[in-house]
């Protein structure tokens, strides 16, 4: 499951994500002790420099994937205006700011994936701040809780990764 961020100012949301999918609905067991469903891996991706690294795959490798892209409002909107674009054959760029370029990027990659068959959402947020930052944690918080009461998983312990820190800390202590 992909949080495709189009906007820098979004990139460690990408990672708050993958830390809560992974941690909260990858587990062993389903609380009745059954073998628990697959959970999808997390992936956090970044505007156009990851159009770049993993576009090719997620468009025409497995079709197992979901593509979330969070957009920014505010940076598409933001930047001054191209006068003279300085490259041959670039006219079209003239009066286009950098926020709309990053926007003409996050729809045109959304509709490739759409026509290579990938499952896509996206969510905007109008800009930064306390309200639109929480309602999105509150967003993700709640889709992932749903989910672990859907597969009947607990999705608030992390047994996985306590035993790596019980292993570093005899790891520790034995090299005293």
């Amino acid at each position: 499951t992909v949080l495709w961020t189009y906007s820098d100012l979004l990139k460690t949301v990408g990672f708050w994500y993958q830390q809560l999918w992974a941690e909260s609905l990858a587990k062993k067991k389903t609380l009745d002790g059954k073998e628990a469903p697959r959970a999808s891996t997390p992936l956090p991706l970044v505007g156009t420099n990851d159009q770049h690294s993993i576009l090719q795959q997620v468009a025409e490798g497995a079709k197992d994937k979901f593509v979330i892209f969070l957009r920014l409002k505010e940076a598409e909107l933001a930047g001054e205006k191209i006068q003279s674009p300085m490259i041959d054959g670039f006219d079209f760029l003239k009066n286009k700011t950098l926020g709309s370029l990053l926007a003409a990027h996050a729809e045109g990659t959304q509709q490739s994936l759409k026509d290579h068959g990938v499952h896509t959402l996206t969510l905007q947020l109008e800009k930064i701040d306390e309200k639109n930052l929480g309602a999105l944690f509150l967003f993700f918080e709640t889709a992932v809780s749903m989910l672990g009461q859907y597969h009947n998983i607990n999705t608030f312990d992390q047994p996985g990764v306590e035993l790596s820190k019980k292993l570093a800390v005899d790891i520790l202590k034995s090299r005293s």
